[in-house]
């Protein structure tokens, strides 16, 4: 069967950067030696102070046996733009270990490109 790939028009993108001056991330899924074109869009805000923290608290809590166990994938979730939540509920539900990455990437920049390292003084 012809999958279709369901990717963000020019305008859309270029709305949604527009709208989110702290950037936007687009990551694609599909298959493993799919092309771009081929492949589905996701399109995602930056990671913010209260996304950060409530995903920190699903860690933690998951880790002592007391909360979700897919912290990532609902940071993922929070920080969704592009397609519609059903969307991306209907990848979770057919591709966990997908949405899961995508929250392990988004997670992973939380650091907005910065580094902490002790000074020499």
């Amino acid at each position: 069967k012809d999958h279709m790939a369901n990717k963000i028009s020019d305008e859309a993108l270029d709305k949604l950067k527009a709208a989110h001056p702290r950037g936007v991330k687009v990551l694609l899924a599909g298959p493993a030696d799919a092309d771009d074109a081929a492949c589905d869009d996701f399109v995602f805000g930056a990671v913010t102070r209260s996304v950060w923290v409530q995903y920190r608290g699903n860690v933690k809590a998951s880790l002592a046996g007391r909360g979700p166990a897919d912290a990532a994938t609902i940071l993922a979730k929070n920080l969704l733009l592009f397609p519609t939540a059903a969307e991306f509920d209907a990848l979770r539900e057919k591709a966990p270990a997908i949405v899961e990455e995508f929250g392990e990437i988004l997670a992973a920049d939380a650091d907005a490109g910065m580094s902490v390292r002790e000074g020499k003084r």
